[in-house]
């Protein structure tokens, strides 16, 4: 009786553990002609919704996408924006163009996302 005991409370402590991390994650793929260094933490990341709110010239760097499932919460694009701001400074780009952010629904109230966007590097910044 002891060891099942055990092995439900080991079972148990395995599934809340997993149950906290969730699933959310970001990927990244490189699709421009030059590579950049990464930028520092410190660096600002501008976000636009379309690409001609940018107004000025850039150059597409990548790909990034950040999905949630949204367990037990509501998953919002704020969320997911300093995901993607930082996947996108690793790529060595200063802005992101969101080229879609889709709430999923995962539960009777959760709310996850699945967030795809270009990682730009605006050339003109002074």
């Amino acid at each position: 009786m002891k060891r099942i005991t055990k092995l439900t409370l080991a079972t148990s402590l395995a599934f809340g553990l997993v149950q906290l991390v969730g699933c959310a994650s970001t990927t990244v793929t490189p699709t421009g002609a030059h590579t950049y260094a990464a930028l520092p933490d410190s660096t600002e990341v501008s976000v636009f919704a379309s690409e001609k709110d940018v107004g000025q010239a850039y150059e597409t760097l990548g790909i990034v996408e950040y999905s949630d499932a949204g367990k037990y919460q509501n998953v919002t694009l704020e969320k997911a924006l300093p995901h993607l701001k930082e996947k996108a400074r690793l790529l060595g780009a200063n802005g992101l163009i969101i080229d879609q952010s889709t709430q999923t629904k995962s539960g009777i109230w959760s709310r996850g996302i699945d967030t795809r966007a270009r990682a730009i590097r605006i050339l003109n910044t002074r």
